[in-house]
Protein backbone atom coordinates (compact mmCIF):
# COMPACT_ATOMS: atom_id res chain seq x y z
CA UNK A 1 0.00 0.00 0.00
CA UNK A 2 1.67 3.24 -1.10
CA UNK A 3 0.97 5.71 1.82
CA UNK A 4 4.01 8.74 0.37
CA UNK A 5 0.72 10.86 0.11
CA UNK A 6 0.19 10.31 4.24
CA UNK A 7 3.33 11.50 4.81
CA UNK A 8 2.90 15.43 4.34
CA UNK A 9 0.16 14.95 6.38
CA UNK A 10 -1.44 14.04 9.49
CA UNK A 11 -3.83 10.98 10.03
CA UNK A 12 -5.96 13.71 11.73
CA UNK A 13 -5.73 16.08 9.57
CA UNK A 14 -6.71 13.58 7.03
CA UNK A 15 -10.04 12.29 9.02
CA UNK A 16 -11.37 15.68 9.96
CA UNK A 17 -11.30 16.92 6.19
CA UNK A 18 -13.07 13.82 5.07
CA UNK A 19 -15.56 14.46 7.73
CA UNK A 20 -15.94 18.54 6.62
CA UNK A 21 -15.99 16.88 2.85
CA UNK A 22 -18.56 14.55 3.94
CA UNK A 23 -20.32 17.25 6.19
CA UNK A 24 -20.67 20.11 3.57
CA UNK A 25 -21.24 17.48 0.14
CA UNK A 26 -24.43 16.70 2.27
CA UNK A 27 -25.03 20.65 2.98
CA UNK A 28 -25.32 20.18 7.17
CA UNK A 29 -23.65 23.12 8.99
CA UNK A 30 -21.61 22.61 11.67
CA UNK A 31 -24.29 24.05 14.37
CA UNK A 32 -26.79 21.21 12.81
CA UNK A 33 -24.43 18.39 12.92
CA UNK A 34 -23.03 19.26 16.80
CA UNK A 35 -26.74 19.61 17.72
CA UNK A 36 -27.63 16.22 16.21
CA UNK A 37 -24.55 13.66 18.03
CA UNK A 38 -24.90 16.34 21.08
CA UNK A 39 -21.15 18.18 20.86
CA UNK A 40 -20.43 21.59 20.89
CA UNK A 41 -19.92 23.16 17.06
CA UNK A 42 -16.45 24.31 18.17
CA UNK A 43 -15.22 20.97 19.34
CA UNK A 44 -16.73 19.53 15.76
CA UNK A 45 -14.82 21.94 14.39
CA UNK A 46 -11.74 21.26 15.91
CA UNK A 47 -11.92 18.03 14.83
CA UNK A 48 -12.67 18.84 11.30
CA UNK A 49 -9.62 21.05 11.47
CA UNK A 50 -7.75 17.98 12.66
CA UNK A 51 -6.50 20.41 15.96
CA UNK A 52 -8.00 17.87 18.64
CA UNK A 53 -8.39 13.34 18.24
CA UNK A 54 -11.54 12.59 17.53
CA UNK A 55 -12.77 9.93 19.73
CA UNK A 56 -14.07 6.38 18.32
CA UNK A 57 -17.06 6.29 19.94
CA UNK A 58 -17.92 9.96 18.50
CA UNK A 59 -16.35 9.37 14.38
CA UNK A 60 -18.75 6.18 14.73
CA UNK A 61 -21.58 8.37 15.38
CA UNK A 62 -20.95 10.58 12.86
CA UNK A 63 -20.85 7.83 10.02
CA UNK A 64 -24.26 6.88 11.08
CA UNK A 65 -25.44 10.49 11.06
CA UNK A 66 -23.50 10.72 7.53
CA UNK A 67 -25.06 7.38 6.50
CA UNK A 68 -21.07 6.76 5.48
CA UNK A 69 -18.84 3.35 6.60
CA UNK A 70 -16.61 4.37 8.95
CA UNK A 71 -13.72 3.48 7.04
CA UNK A 72 -14.52 6.13 4.58
CA UNK A 73 -12.77 8.94 7.12
CA UNK A 74 -9.75 6.82 7.27
CA UNK A 75 -6.66 7.80 5.53
CA UNK A 76 -6.15 3.94 3.68
CA UNK A 77 -6.57 5.24 0.13
CA UNK A 78 -6.01 8.90 -1.16
CA UNK A 79 -7.83 11.47 -0.40
CA UNK A 80 -11.68 12.15 -2.60
CA UNK A 81 -11.71 14.75 -4.82
CA UNK A 82 -13.62 17.44 -4.14
CA UNK A 83 -15.76 17.00 -7.05
CA UNK A 84 -16.10 13.19 -5.80
CA UNK A 85 -19.25 12.34 -4.32
CA UNK A 86 -19.22 10.84 -0.87
CA UNK A 87 -20.03 7.47 -0.74
CA UNK A 88 -23.72 7.97 1.02
CA UNK A 89 -24.80 10.29 -2.29
CA UNK A 90 -23.30 7.76 -5.03
CA UNK A 91 -23.86 4.33 -5.59
CA UNK A 92 -23.91 1.14 -3.22
CA UNK A 93 -20.90 1.11 -0.92
CA UNK A 94 -19.10 -1.92 -0.55
CA UNK A 95 -17.97 -3.41 2.66
CA UNK A 96 -15.26 -2.03 4.32
CA UNK A 97 -13.15 -5.22 3.16
CA UNK A 98 -13.37 -4.38 0.08
CA UNK A 99 -12.41 -1.11 0.16
CA UNK A 100 -9.07 -1.54 2.07
CA UNK A 101 -8.18 -4.54 -0.85
CA UNK A 102 -9.27 -7.33 1.66
CA UNK A 103 -11.01 -10.81 0.71
CA UNK A 104 -14.63 -10.84 1.71
CA UNK A 105 -15.96 -13.35 3.83
CA UNK A 106 -17.42 -16.14 2.12
CA UNK A 107 -20.74 -18.53 3.17
CA UNK A 108 -20.45 -21.85 2.07
CA UNK A 109 -23.36 -24.54 2.66
CA UNK A 110 -22.68 -27.16 5.65
CA UNK A 111 -21.41 -30.40 4.06
CA UNK A 112 -23.58 -32.60 3.29
CA UNK A 113 -23.75 -36.20 5.51
CA UNK A 114 -24.93 -39.28 4.72
CA UNK A 115 -28.51 -40.21 5.38
CA UNK A 116 -29.14 -42.37 7.98
CA UNK A 117 -32.62 -44.82 8.48
CA UNK A 118 -33.68 -46.01 11.17
CA UNK A 119 -36.35 -48.92 11.12
CA UNK A 120 -36.45 -52.25 10.52
CA UNK A 121 -33.47 -54.38 9.17
CA UNK A 122 -33.96 -56.05 6.15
Amino acid sequence: MNLEWLEKDSVLGVIGRRLRFTRRQLNLSLQDVAAAIEISYTSLSLYERGKVRIPSDLLYRLAVHYNAPICQFYPSHPEPSKTQRPASLSAPVSPCSARLGLPSPQVSAAPSRPSVSIGKPQ
